[in-house]
């Protein structure tokens, strides 16, 4: 065995990674992503269902259906046209439109005129009459019989609410993921995913009921919020349960779920056509997440960076039962491992390298590097060439544009799934929830600005305006896909477990420094 002498002289005194690192060792001992790990994260992605559905649910609440203004004293009048008694009032009264020529009528005006005196043109519209803005609407209810636009009248000079709505959701959004992240590596994974799981299901219940629009806009808020503390803890939960060579499958099965769940939305839209019956249907399946306190535990690796190694021991071994693999008797070793020093936050911005490539994270939010950078690239040029079927094609190539527009969507939806994984793998635990909350920030700022520069089609009009916002969606996507060449690639690696190794990740020291590490795992067990 060799003179014991030497073998002591070659184990360090301490182990500042021991324990963390080993555990990557227990995760290949217990299974990568055993039959314990696959049930636990199929639990935590269940709930991307109802995250996908209330990130989109803006499109079926919000939706602005056909109008026009109500005929001045026509009882029971709607959008339809009930008789030819009806059709000679609506032609008297509306003027067609004239700004989108895929409308009958114009949606915000109505005729003025002194019935004794106008004469009327062959359409039955007055002659020298005058536009004044309407008060009341009537609307199409062949898609749907009423959404909260509807509701409250939401149109015309009302309209600037509904862009401003979806951007404060997405506010909520970027505030749960400050606040949720920072919470979850201050009280743990679990903990914060039971608060938010809970906060989604009340405040989307309670949507079903808003009397008004400000009720509306803090329950879309806090639904915001919670849509961050939810969707972001269980993707840092499936990342950290499995071993590096599985990780890829959590980041990708988890936006899949997600996908899942916007496809749920048409469908509950198409089957239901009242916006209160479907958000009660959204709403009370999430009940049923509050039983996860139950079945889920916490991250074995969140606990080993706070010193609870009992608890983390206790999870691993239950893996390794249920996965019908053995463990040793001595797993981590406490009496060689310093406990790891927490930390803050703003360590990130205290090293070059991790700002510049918190930057480029933060950006993007708006093999893993490659795989991004071609997808952000494909979507970005695909919306860039819609400004050529636009508006030099129009409807004769409509569904060129349609393609494009497609394509763009699918490369933007796939670098999206992609940078949540590298953006885990990037960082390290002690900050890894905070940082992704961080990172999350910036999809939101640029989905608080996204409904903006959609409705700046109507600011500019014509062609352009159709043209101007794939074109802006298209530019960003084409960046942040050549700003992610200069980030490391991270596919097969060990995690990052501190700020250091966060900062020499993607070197060779760092290499070094993990073979080392397990090096030193094979000298203390002999």
């Amino acid at each position: 065995m060799g003179d014991p002498q030497q073998t002591e002289s070659l184990v360090p005194k301490t182990f500042p990674d021991f324990g963390v690192m080993q555990l990557d060792e227990v995760l290949e001992k217990i299974g990568q992503f055993g039959r314990y790990q696959k049930i636990i994260f199929v639990l935590i992605c269940i709930p991307g269902i109802s995250c996908g559905i209330v990130m989109t649910l803006a499109v079926i609440l919000l939706g602005v259906p056909n109008h026009r203004c109500s005929i001045p004293g026509y009882e029971n009048d709607t959008y339809s046209i009930q008789d030819s008694v009806h059709q000679d009032y609506v032609s008297r009264y509306i003027p067609p439109s004239t700004k989108d020529t895929s409308l009958i009528y114009d949606g915000c005006q109505l005729y003025s005129y002194n019935s004794s005196s106008t004469t009327f043109d062959n359409s039955s519209h007055p002659i020298n009459a005058s536009l004044v803005t309407c008060a009341s609407w009537v609307y199409d209810d062949s898609e749907f019989y009423e959404t909260f636009v509807s509701k409250h009248d939401l149109v015309c000079g009302s309209h600037y609410k509904v862009s401003t709505a979806k951007s404060i959701f997405f506010g909520g959004v970027l505030v749960g993921a400050l606040v949720f992240g920072s919470l979850s590596d201050g009280i743990g994974r679990k903990k914060t995913i039971m608060v938010s799981m809970a906060l989604l299901f009340a405040s989307s219940l309670g949507l079903a009921w808003a009397p008004n629009y400000i009720a509306y806009v803090i329950l879309r808020f806090l639904a915001g919020m919670a849509f961050s503390g939810t969707f972001i803890t269980a993707y840092v939960i499936g990342v950290e349960i499995v071993g590096p060579t599985k990780r890829k499958y959590t980041g990708i099965i988890n936006e899949i779920f997600f996908a899942f769940g916007e496809c749920c939305l048409a469908g509950i839209g198409y089957l239901v056509r009242d916006w209160h019956h479907v958000e009660i249907i959204i709403a009370a399946p999430m009940v049923l997440y509050l039983t996860y306190w139950w079945f889920i535990p916490e991250s074995p690796r969140w606990l080993i960076n706070k010193g609870r190694f009992d608890e983390a021991e206790d999870i691993l071994r239950k893996a390794a039962k249920f996965n019908k693999k053995e463990l040793p008797e001595k797993i981590l070793d406490r009496e060689v491992r310093d406990k790891p020093k927490q930390e803050k936050i703003y360590k990130i911005f205290t090293s070059r390298i991790l700002f510049i490539r918190t930057l480029i994270i933060l950006y993007n939010w708006l093999g893993r590097r490659t795989l991004h950078c071609t997808s952000m690239l494909a979507g970005g040029i695909a919306c860039l060439s819609t400004i050529f079927t636009v508006l030099y094609g129009g409807k004769d190539l409509q569904t060129l544009t349609t393609v494009l527009a497609l394509i763009g969507k699918l490369g933007s939806s796939a670098g999206f799934a992609i940078i949540y994984i590298y953006s885990a793998e990037l960082f390290p635990t002690v900050l890894r929830n905070a940082a992704i909350g961080i990172f999350s920030c910036g999809a939101r700022v640029g989905s608080m600005v996204a409904p903006l520069i959609a409705d700046s089609s109507q600011l500019i009009g014509g062609k352009m305006g159709q043209a101007v916002p794939l074109v802006i969606f298209g530019a960003a996507s084409v960046l942040a896909g050549i700003l992610t060449m200069f980030l490391p690639e991270t596919l097969n690696t060990r995690l990052p477990e501190t700020i250091e190794d966060a900062r020499l990740f993607g070197t060779e020291e760092y290499k070094r420094k993990k073979k080392l590490d397990v090096r030193d795992v094979e000298i203390t067990k002999f």
